[in-house]
């Protein structure tokens, strides 16, 4: 195969360039104005540039660093942290980005943006357009780069917990527990912890993306016209990262305090199906070799297909108890009390909880 010609790789580089800014003036350069930017929000802005610089193949002409790990945007400046490297800033007051004929995203500062991988136009102006509306926005961003203080934080928190839980499951099969997000269902289930959730809004081949964060690995894709809902979905999000532990847990105790009221409403009771059957017989097999932790561990898998069964409840609860775990274990064994009131051990085992609470004091 013949190679093709250095001034020919030229021409076919700068029509591909025309082709894609048919709006602008020229191929040069391109410098956005307050008005292109202004499509985004900021949400979309922090993301867009999150996902650009993180999924770049080499970042930052003329420095060491070739990858972004993460990227912190404050009020005064986006912080680039690489793995071995010292951290780049970008201080945003000075900031104008520029994108000249080679898909470089010039900033007025230290810091060129260029990529090995992404040599498109579209990556360049997605890039530069998110810089100036951060700019424009730099008011809104928190002093320390912590989703807590920023604006889209301010928005997220007017939310209740169950309205952002709405949200997300109007457009996604998830389950929002203590500690962690479950999504998808069988067989595909991706669980997320939520400090390691850094829900994002960016725009991908003509569609509006809601990634959940990069240690989640898992987005929602939204239509071009659907802008409004994959920011509430996002916002949303951000809402059940922000809640603290005792939110959470007071949100999964509302939910089990329902629950418990339709079982015990139910007649006949459901039996326990077969994969939770599979947990309990693992479970009891653990006790007896005296693993105690994969025994907690096992029931509790087998109270998350069958969270209604008193019995799991209650043997979850005497091992806590034995390991004491004490907190714990009093939730379980309330949560035993709350499926069968009228059990025939209920006085024995109010008394059982009465020691555990004088274990751990108010």
């Amino acid at each position: 195969m013949k190679h093709i010609q250095p001034w020919l790789a030229v021409i076919i580089k700068k029509a591909s360039c025309l082709a894609i800014l048919l709006s602008l003036v020229s191929c040069a350069s391109y410098t956005p104005t307050k008005a292109a930017g202004s499509k985004m929000t900021l949400f979309q802005a922090k993301g867009t540039v999150k996902h650009i610089l993180k999924h770049a193949a080499s970042c930052c002409g003329g420095h060491s660093i070739t990858k972004v790990d993460k990227v912190i945007i404050s009020k005064k400046q986006i912080e680039l942290v690489s793995a071995g490297h010292e951290n780049l800033v970008l201080d945003i007051t000075n900031l104008n980005p520029v994108v000249t004929e080679d898909f470089t995203v010039r900033t007025n500062g230290m810091i060129n943006f260029n990529w090995v991988n992404l040599p498109t136009a579209n990556d360049a102006i997605q890039l530069a357009d998110a810089l100036a509306v951060i700019k424009n926005h730099q008011s809104e961003l928190s002093d320390s780069g912590a989703d807590d203080f920023d604006e889209d934080s301010a928005q997220a928190l007017k939310m209740s917990l169950r309205e952002a839980s709405i949200i997300v499951k109007n457009n996604s099969v998830v389950d929002f527990l203590p500690s962690e997000i479950m999504i998808g269902s069988d067989p595909t289930i991706v669980s997320c912890r939520y400090e390691d959730m850094d829900p994002i809004i960016y725009e991908e081949k003509g569609k509006n993306i809601v990634d959940f964060g990069s240690q989640c690995h898992y987005r929602l894709a939204f239509p071009a016209d659907k802008n409004a809902e994959a920011q509430l979905v996002a916002t949303a999000l951000l809402r059940w990262k922000m809640a603290t532990s005792e939110e959470r847990q007071a949100w999964d105790d509302q939910l089990f305090v329902n629950s418990a009221m339709d079982y015990r409403a139910s007649n006949p009771k459901p039996r326990l199906p077969e994969e939770a059957r599979k947990f309990r017989v693992q479970a009891e097999f653990a006790v007896q070799e005296k693993q105690f932790d994969k025994g907690v561990e096992l029931y509790g898998k087998a109270l998350e297909i069958a969270p209604w069964w008193p019995e799991g409840h209650y043997n979850r609860a005497l091992i806590l108890g034995e390991t004491k775990i004490y907190r714990d274990a009093i939730r379980e064994m309330k949560r035993y009390l709350l499926l069968v009131p009228d059990a025939p051990d209920s006085r024995k085992v109010q008394d059982k909880i009465y020691q555990w609470e004088g274990m751990v004091g108010p």
